[in-house]
């Protein structure tokens, strides 16, 4: 009897197995699936070895020990095939050339600032264990079946890419709150965000400059007026001074090869002015300088010259040639201009425009003369003795200027209060003060009822007097203090990633070289030479 208690106390091997809890048995999965998990990264770097070996692998540059590879399977790869879905696949010759360039440097200039977060995240001691990556991936939904479902490989990606997101957001956090804490920094990004300042605003367009006081400037040699006839020439030099020599010969003329681009079916590119057999309307010498590689003195003595001579001009770099092409002009001078008329608009505006661009010192010297008139307890009524256009602003913050790079706050609460706040200056000086540094800085640094300096424009220049401020209001406080976490983080990650970019373990010298090995491999260039591919490898 003992020993038939003994045998039926002992139950057998599977017997024992099929009594084990539902909740002991998920805890052995899950210890397997651990173990499986963990063998994973000893397995996958060795399959990802044996099957990549094979395939060409083109090493474009690298941060610090981190190379950037294009490989099969590389992350450098996935993210080329994903720029590559972006563009047409029947692309060929020089344009699939480009256009291939264009996507792989956009590639990898992302793949170098993951190896660089990776990098300088390993650098300042920042490590994620395992276990911290399964409880974020439990936390995104996946379970222990999601994961036996998935192959080693598989199962090795989602947890490498796992640890670099926890490693590379913990860093970033670290990087965010150290740059928070300065008082200097504070003080930029959070105060502005609880102020609003309302202010006294005057426009003066540039239209209002004197008319005697711009005539100084027509005798100067950009505003010279000339009439001249063009024919621009699509192609190399070579090609060009071929055709010189046709028109030096006397076997063509401008005119006649204007016309004849002008009225063939064939031609690549049409000059603006090839259907007036290149005759242009007179022009300022400033506008034709724009146009050619050439500075103001060199192209005056050149048209002097043509005018004296009647000859055409040899060929000269064209720079507004379609975009990749390479082009030549060819000028031959038809007459001087008449002189500068002030009381012509579009000569007026052609001289406003030319001081703007080359000599805006001036205009600012002219309007800051007038600025000193302004009053500010009597603001409004003096600025508009100097024909301004006046308004009193509604309040508005700083926040939505804060951008250190020079632009400005993509947020739409904002971005309406500003709008709204200056709208009776209408619609495009309100853009053109979006992105002015300058504004932003003084609506907020000046005190209280002092007048600017001159805010240049481009269309004119603006004088601002602060009237009054209060805490910031908002009808949703929580929106914006999310937005201003969200812009600071972005902030802090732009200035990291320019600092990454200028570091000494940034090395991105190979990337051409590389390319064009690639791309000649790949059929995307004129072949290179056995010679030539040789340099490059040794390069």
């Amino acid at each position: 009897m003992a020993e038939e208690k003994k045998t039926q106390d002992a139950p057998s091997i599977k017997k024992q197995g099929s009594n084990i809890s539902p909740t002991k048995k998920s805890s052995t999965v899950g210890i397997i699936l651990f173990v499986v998990i963990i063998a994973s990264f000893i397995v996958a770097p060795i399959m990802t070895f044996v099957f990549s070996w094979q395939a060409s692998q083109f090493k474009f540059g690298s941060y610090g020990s981190r190379p950037v590879v294009y490989a099969q399977g590389s992350y450098f790869a996935q993210l080329v095939e994903q720029e590559r879905r972006n563009f047409p696949a029947n692309l060929t010759g020089s344009l699939a050339f480009e256009v291939t360039r264009y996507f792989f440097e956009r590639a990898f200039r992302q793949a170098m600032m993951r190896e660089a977060w990776i990098y300088e995240s390993k650098r300042a001691g920042v490590n994620v264990s395992i276990s911290e990556v399964a409880r974020s991936a439990r936390a995104e939904g996946i379970t222990e079946i999601d994961l036996a479902k998935m192959s080693v490989v598989q199962r090795s990606e989602l947890f490498n890419n796992g640890r670099l997101a926890i490693t590379t957001e913990r860093f970033q956090q670290g990087l965010y709150d150290g740059i928070m804490r300065p008082e200097s920094i504070m003080n930029l990004f959070i105060n502005p965000v609880q102020k609003e300042r309302q202010l006294h605003v005057a426009y003066f367009p540039l239209e209002l400059m004197d008319t005697n006081f711009l005539d100084t400037y027509t005798h100067i040699e950009p505003l010279q007026k000339w009439q001249l006839r063009r024919y621009v020439h699509l192609g190399n030099l070579e090609s060009a001074q071929e055709i010189s020599q046709q028109i030096a010969d006397g076997e063509m003329t401008i005119n006649q090869l204007a016309l004849l681009q002008n009225e063939s079916s064939f031609a690549l590119y049409k000059d603006a002015y090839a259907e007036s057999a290149g005759l242009m309307p007179v022009q300022f010498l400033y506008q034709v300088q724009q146009q050619v590689d050439l500075s103001i003195n060199e192209l005056y003595q050149l048209l002097s010259t043509l005018l004296e001579s009647g000859r055409t001009s040899d060929p000269i770099r064209f720079l507004n040639a379609p975009a990749g092409e390479e082009a030549y002009v060819f000028y031959q001078v038809e007459e001087r201009g008449s002189t500068v008329d002030m009381g012509n608009a579009t000569d007026k505006n052609a001289v406003i425009t030319y001081l703007s661009m080359y000599e805006s010192d001036v205009i600012e010297t002219y309007f800051n003369d007038r600025a000193n008139l302004i009053n500010s307890t009597q603001f409004l009524q003096d600025a508009s003795n100097l024909l301004a256009t006046t308004i009193t602003t509604d309040y508005f913050s700083m926040v939505y200027g804060l951008d250190m790079r020079g632009g400005y706050s993509p947020y739409r609460g904002l971005i309406n209060q500003f709008d709204l706040a200056l709208a009776d200056l209408g619609v495009a000086v309100v853009k053109e003060l979006q992105n002015s540094r300058s504004f932003f800085h003084q609506a907020f640094t000046l005190e209280l009822d002092s007048v600017s300096s001159v805010i240049l424009l481009e269309s004119g220049v603006v004088v601002l007097s602060p009237i009054s401020q209060r805490d910031f209001q908002s009808e949703n406080m929580d929106v914006d203090s999310l937005y201003m976490e969200q812009f600071l983080r972005l902030q802090a990650q732009g200035a990291t990633e320019d600092a990454f970019r200028a570091s000494s373990r940034y090395n991105d010298s190979r990337f051409e070289r590389t390319f064009l090995r690639m791309a000649s491999r790949m059929n995307l260039s004129p072949q290179l030479s056995l010679d030539e591919l040789s340099m490059m490898d040794n390069a």
